[in-house]
C-alpha cells in the first residue's frame, strides 16, 4: 500500500514539473532564412571558383533571401570595369546580379593591392574600408551565414 500511494503522489509531481518544463523553457528561436542575410566570400580570381559563387548569390537571391557579395583578396578583380578575358563572363553575372537587387562590397585594400582603384570598380560596388571593414563587420554582427569561394 505504501509504494501504490509513493507512486500516486510520484507521477502527478512528475507530470507537473514536465509540463512546466515545456510550458515555461525557452526553445530554440526558429531562424527566417529569408531575413537573415547569406554573405558569399569570394576571394579567387580563378574563374570556376568566382562563377560558382556569383552563381550561387544569383540563385539565392532569386529565392528572395538577402545575399551580399564580399570581394576580397584576388576576388576584386572580378568586379571591374574592364576585367581580364578569362574573367569576362563571371563580371557579367556579377553585373546581373547587382542589376537583380544584389549587394557586392568589396575590400579597399585589396582593390589597392591589386593595382586598381575604387573607380575602376563597377558602379554599384560598395568599397568597404581595411582594417575594420565596417559593412562586412555589419553583416556579422546581424548574424549572417558566410559562404566562402
Amino acid at each position: 500500500m505504501k509504494s501504490a500511494l509513493k507512486y500516486s503522489i510520484a507521477i502527478p509531481v512528475f507530470v507537473a514539473v514536465f509540463l512546466v518544463a515545456i510550458v515555461f523553457m525557452p526553445s530554440q528561436q526558429q531562424v527566417d532564412a529569408y531575413t537573415r542575410t547569406v554573405m558569399v566570400h569570394i576571394t579567387s580570381d580563378d574563374n570556376h571558383r568566382a562563377m560558382m559563387g556569383v552563381e550561387h548569390s544569383q540563385a539565392m537571391l532569386a529565392q528572395g533571401k538577402n545575399v551580399a557579395i564580399l570581394l576580397d583578396v584576388d576576388g576584386v578583380k572580378i568586379g571591374v570595369n574592364h576585367p581580364s578575358d578569362s574573367l569576362k563572363a563571371t563580371n557579367q553575372e556579377l553585373q546581373q546580379f547587382l542589376d537583380s537587387g544584389g549587394r557586392v562590397i568589396a575590400c579597399e585594400h585589396c582593390i589597392s593591392m591589386a593595382g586598381l582603384k575604387p573607380a575602376d570598380m563597377l558602379p554599384g560596388i560598395e568599397i568597404d574600408s581595411h582594417p575594420n571593414m565596417p559593412k562586412m563587420q555589419r553583416l556579422i554582427d546581424q548574424d549572417a551565414t558566410i559562404l566562402d569561394y
